[in-house]
């Protein structure tokens, strides 16, 4: 089953990777990992450039994104459509229009209950959840995913680096063990660390580097970053790139700062084991922030971390407690998703209030 669902990328990749093609993708690790072997493909096999544009983590709600990604679609007039690490699949809708003029293949790992390849035949949509793998689908990350597509049109060896790095940000290290050791034994320039399949690596550190791109500038640092990873020869174009480095300074202050003053400043429901935390801040760290505080937390909390930006809220959430799906949090937004450890929404500013007393209900029929 595995097999032919990845087939039918790989098939869509040989068939329409030399067309006019439009490559749409996630900003964080993952995403930028299956970003560059998307476009490592395209380059190697058919001396195809895409048109690329990272899509925004932080315009409001995940329908308005879509249309931003339609919008550009109409601009650009592309053959093909290529999305990788987005849940489009949240509105269909504009994916349907998408599919009137040009042919999609969406690559993800989000979860997902139904596939778009039913409501349209011009959509290809290859999702992790629709594997019988034997990995849980948040750990099969969209940046194997596309590799696992990819390596059968084109000699990808070059850039797996790239691949271990959206792994690793993703929090799936120890489940594809093998093949980070595979990328260690390839670049024994890059150091295991003291956490080989985790952050304190050279894997690691690459990464956050890329990360940094999106914490830092939102996309336009993810588009500098994109430029970065897609034109590197090997990991040590990231691991000495100043501009990365210089992202990466930035972030990392920001984080430990942030990070210091969780307990001082957040909203924490101890019977809930709930920790709600409004960052004062003008970055985008939250991510990085929330995978700090968790691992420092032996606890089984539940960490919803929280930005406001004009009339909006942007919420990342986070949890070590096994009963507790994000996804399920995030969709109170109405317009939120994700993964069960990690998920994302957006509101209004005016729904704050109410939004936290939907968490907290939740949070208490599920206590550990």
């Amino acid at each position: 089953m595995s097999e032919k669902v990845l087939e039918k990328a790989t098939d869509f990749i040989r068939s329409y990777g030399g067309s006019r093609t439009a490559l749409l993708y996630d900003v964080d690790p993952d995403g930028q990992g299956a970003a560059a072997i998307v476009d490592r493909t395209l380059k190697r096999r058919f001396g195809n450039h895409a048109y690329s544009m990272p899509g925004n983590h932080f315009i409001p709600y995940i329908s308005d994104r879509t249309r931003h990604l339609y919008d550009f679609v109409e601009r650009t007039r592309p053959d093909a459509v290529i999305t990788v690490d987005m849940a489009v699949h949240q509105s269909a809708v504009y994916v349907k229009k998408i599919a009137r003029s040009a042919k999609v293949l969406v690559l993800d790992h989000h979860q997902c209950r139904e596939s778009l390849s039913k409501i349209d035949g011009n959509i290809v949509h290859v999702n992790s959840n629709f594997l019988k793998s034997g990995i849980e689908p948040h750990h099969y990350c969209t940046s194997k995913l596309a590799y696992d597509a990819c390596k059968e049109v084109a000699d990808l060896d070059d850039i797996k680096w790239a691949v271990g790095a959206g792994i690793i940000g993703d929090g799936a290290g120890l489940a594809w063990k093998p093949f980070i050791d595979s990328i260690y034994e390839a670049h024994p320039e890059l150091s295991k660390g003291s956490e080989p399949y985790g952050f304190k690596s050279g894997l690691g550190e690459i990464s956050l580097l890329i990360n940094s791109g999106m914490s830092v500038s939102n996309s336009d640092g993810a588009g500098q970053v994109f430029e970065i990873v897609s034109n590197s020869t090997s990991p040590a174009d990231i691991l000495t790139s100043g501009k990365l480095r210089e992202f990466r300074r930035v972030a990392d202050a920001e984080v430990e700062r942030l990070s210091a003053k969780w307990r001082d400043l957040a909203e924490i429901y101890e019977s809930s084991k709930l920790a709600i935390y409004m960052m004062p801040t003008e970055t985008f760290v939250g991510p990085e922030v929330a995978i700090r505080i968790s691992a420092g937390t032996k606890e089984p909390y539940t960490f919803v971390l929280a930005k406001r930006e004009g009339n909006l809220v942007y919420i990342g959430f986070r949890t070590n407690n096994q009963n507790v799906n994000c996804a399920d949090l995030a969709r109170f937004s109405g317009d939120g998703g994700g993964h069960k450890p990690s998920a994302g929404a957006n509101i209004l500013t005016s729904e704050w209030e109410g939004f936290k007393e939907r968490v907290l209900q939740y949070m208490m029929e599920h206590r550990s």
